[in-house]
């Protein structure tokens, strides 16, 4: 009886294995990871999205790293179950995978290299769609661009790009696409494009929005060099070149065109860009007497480019005139011009008109940002940040964080998103909106339901679109790399459009009624590369590469606050927490003012508000201190012994640095919506805090470890008193020891204690000892790239 129970004990255990084998085997067939195939940037959050047909839990590996997979985030799209992987925590260069339950991701990089090779192809796709002198295909196109539709005289419009997949060129993505890439550093293939823009304003009234039209689009389909297309002159012969006249254009169907200030003042931008100052104010004037937009031109159907907006060009264009010429009036324009526009009303919304509001995202506020008092600073900061928290919202109520838009064409709002969260975090510092704009970059890349990278040929082992709608594709099986395509629409718009019929088995699992991407060449809604969105992906990753050094130099310690700059450099912060005590302060902002150094002062609410400190308070914002929050009543936050448990609410927290925040911008000390470096009470607090940060847009920072100097604020009796003198040579034998030296260091000190041998009258000796030693001085906010 005894051996019997134990046979089926075991028998049981056999099936309850052989269960959880088939149970796994199973859910790995109806579960995909999805992630950015790139690869992430080492400071990047990084967060892999696990969908499945079934439920999961367990736990997934990459590295050294093991975690769960965490809650059901709730059915969306073809999946009834999404999971998000946060690996932030890996940052180590290499090549990795993802692997859960039998399941692996594609492999992917990290490191500060992992786009080092994207832009060349984006590049590349753009040297392919060049009209005139093609250096890929070593052939020309289109040599008789073009005639005037309005006078019929023969124009030399020669030169550009072609828009898409198609033939004709359109001025309205080509002049974004010349502003843009000088921007984005590409000056070479800009000054290709901005040949054609100076060519579209032969005169101070005419302005061409449009060289060719969809007559192009008839049979027979051949490649740009061998182009039949009648435009009534004859098969090959030249096409037709549409003026911007203000009004409704087209022979049968009509545009809703009202003006020329969008074209021109774009146009205007691109050209100061390209050097040519003369040919910017003209199309300048052109934009300020034609209030209104330039559209597109629709022949044999109905569609066109319908953009909406303009004031954004007019202040693109007015800030670049300002920058080159220094003309005041330019700024004034420009200044009045960027509140006419505002923030941008896409964001946030279902669905908008084709190219409504192009190109997405207004590059003129970044532009204008450095140029501007306080004020206005916080106002273009604020149009951003507007923006960016109406689509995080929208992008809350989804796994994969899509927050944008599913038009046609939605690739470009996504760029567009992720544009604007990282500039805002350039003018501004605030960090808030990274997490939002990392995914949305990834959702390019393959962190989509159908895992495809929709920049064609990239990453050139992974799965990308390769099969595009594109004649060089579908002609000569030339795969145009580099291009980004439109990417998914909603079913409501595939549903309504005529395609040819295709199979596309492998991607059938994934379309739902959420949104539908075909990787073939007849869906021309989805699949069909952009110019415009190829050239705004190029500028993101080229503001992001340019962000990286400082990113990469700024260390952290484990709780999460930034504790030094980049120690590359010979350059440190003074900074000074104040609450109950000011006894040193005047003496201090008069040493500060004798050696010609800015420094940083962190204080609460409680000091900001005494008349007893007025005075320094003054004097240190007339003499140009960055003035920061240390919290409004200086709260302890965590314990001394367990750092951990936090002692103060979420709640409580944010009640308190807001009343802080508040007092100093009563001050003048900071404008409203602009984001602050806070270091927190007693410099103590762990991770919560600094999550309730970001929360807040709020940059937890604290002093650098090691040097000793926080200990000035001990009196005699305690057990951290350290006398003065000791305290100066303290400082400056860590700088002999440290390798690094005080390289980026922020060096701590206070406004006033209860010591009777302050340390105030050594600072003097330790600024000129360490001005010897060849460091600079810098506010700690430039020491930090704010």
């Amino acid at each position: 009886m005894h051996k019997r129970f134990h046979n089926v004990l075991r028998s049981i255990a056999a099936c309850g294995l052989a269960l959880h084998f088939l149970l796994t085997a199973h859910a790995a067939d109806q579960s995909w990871i999805r992630v950015n195939q790139v690869g992430y940037l080492p400071d990047d959050p990084k967060i892999a999205i696990l969908s499945s047909d079934v439920p999961l839990t367990g736990k997934f590996t990459i590295a050294d790293l093991t975690a769960d997979v965490g809650p059901d985030q709730g059915a969306w799209g073809p999946f009834a179950h999404n999971y998000r992987l946060d690996f932030s925590s890996v940052r180590g260069p290499g090549r990795y995978r993802i692997k859960f339950a039998g399941i692996e991701s594609p492999e992917f990089a990290i490191g500060p290299n992992a786009y080092q090779a994207v832009p060349a192809a984006l590049l590349e796709f753009m040297q392919l769609q060049r009209c005139g002198d093609n250096p890929i295909t070593g052939k020309k196109c289109h040599q008789e661009d073009g005639f005037d539709t309005t006078t019929g005289e023969t124009v030399d419009l020669i030169g550009g790009w072609h828009d898409a997949g198609d033939r004709l060129k359109h001025m309205i993505t080509t002049s974004y696409c010349v502003a843009a890439l000088f921007l984005a550093n590409a000056g070479d293939e800009a000054r290709h494009g901005a040949a054609l823009v100076k060519k579209l304003h032969p005169a101070a009234d005419v302005l061409y929005v449009q060289i060719g039209d969809d007559r192009d689009h008839l049979p027979p389909n051949t490649l740009w060099h061998d182009d039949q297309s009648d435009y009534g002159r004859g098969p090959g012969g030249p096409r037709a070149a549409w003026r911007a006249t203000g009004q409704p254009e087209g022979p049968k169907h009509k545009n809703k065109s009202t003006g020329l200030a969008n074209l021109a003042g774009r146009s205007a931008a691109a050209m100061v860009l390209a050097g040519d100052l003369d040919a910017a104010k003209s199309l300048y004037e052109l934009a300020q007497s034609k209030p209104g937009v330039a559209m597109s031109v629709p022949v044999r159907a109905p569609y066109y480019y319908g953009e909406t907006s303009y004031f954004d060009d007019l202040e693109w264009a007015a800030t670049e005139l300002y920058i080159a010429t220094k003309d005041e009036q330019y700024l004034r324009d420009a200044i009045r011009y960027a509140h006419q526009a505002g923030d941008n009303p896409w964001m946030g919304t279902d669905h908008h008109g084709h190219y409504e509001f192009f190109p997405y995202v207004n590059l003129a506020h970044w532009r204008l940002y450095p140029h501007v008092d306080a004020g206005t600073q916080a106002k273009l900061a604020g149009y951003y940040r507007a923006g960016l928290e109406r689509i995080r919202a929208r992008a809350a109520k989804n796994p994969y964080r899509l927050g944008t838009p599913l038009v046609w064409c939605s690739t470009n709002d996504v760029v567009a998103l992720a544009t604007q969260a990282a500039l805002y975090e350039q003018m501004t510092g605030d960090t808030r909106y990274r997490e939002l704009a990392t995914e949305a970059r990834d959702w390019i890349f393959g962190h989509n339901p159908w895992g495809v990278s929709m920049v064609i040929g990239v990453p050139a082992d992974g799965r990308h679109a390769s099969r595009p709608h594109h004649l060089f594709y579908k002609l000569e099986n030339h795969l145009p790399v580099g291009g980004l395509v439109d990417g998914p629409v909603s079913k409501e718009i595939n549903d309504s459009l005529k395609f040819d019929s295709f199979d596309d088995r492998e991607l059938e699992h994934f379309q739902s009624d959420v949104a539908v991407y075909h990787d073939q060449f007849a869906d021309f809604s989805t699949n069909e590369p952009i110019i415009d969105g190829t050239v705004s992906l190029l500028l993101l990753l080229h503001v992001w590469a340019a962000d990286q050094p400082a990113k990469d130099s700024l260390h952290r310690e484990p709780q999460g606050a930034i504790i030094r700059g980049d120690t590359s450099k010979k350059k440190l912060a003074l900074v000074f927490t104040g609450d109950t005590y000011a006894n040193s302060a005047l003496t201090i902002v008069d040493t500060l003012k004798e050696h010609n150094i800015e420094a940083g002062f962190f204080l609460t609410g409680n000091f900001v508000r005494s008349a007893a400190f007025r005075l320094a308070l003054d004097r240190m914002l007339a003499e140009g201190h960055y003035l920061g929050p240390h919290s409004d009543s200086h709260p302890l936050y965590c314990g001394w012994g367990d750092r951990d448990k936090s002692l103060v609410t979420k709640e409580f927290f944010a009640e308190d640095l807001n009343a802080n925040l508040a007092a100093l911008r009563t001050l003048g000390a900071l404008q409203s919506g602009e984001p602050a470096l806070f270091i927190p009470p007693y410099e103590w607090y762990n991770r919560d805090q600094t999550a309730w940060c970001q929360e807040l847009g709020v940059t937890l920072i604290n002093f650098t470890p090691g040097s000793g100097s926080n200990r000035d604020y001990a009196p005699e009796g305690d057990r951290a008193f350290v006398p003065s003198n000791k305290l100066l040579d303290d400082i400056l034998a860590y700088e002999q020891n440290d390798p690094h030296g005080l390289n980026g260091f922020i060096l701590l000190l206070h406004v006033g204690s209860k010591r009777k041998d302050p340390f105030h009258p050594q600072l003097g000796t330790l600024c000129d000892e360490l001005k010897e030693r060849g460091y600079e001085f810098v506010r700690v906010d430039k020491l930090l790239g704010r």
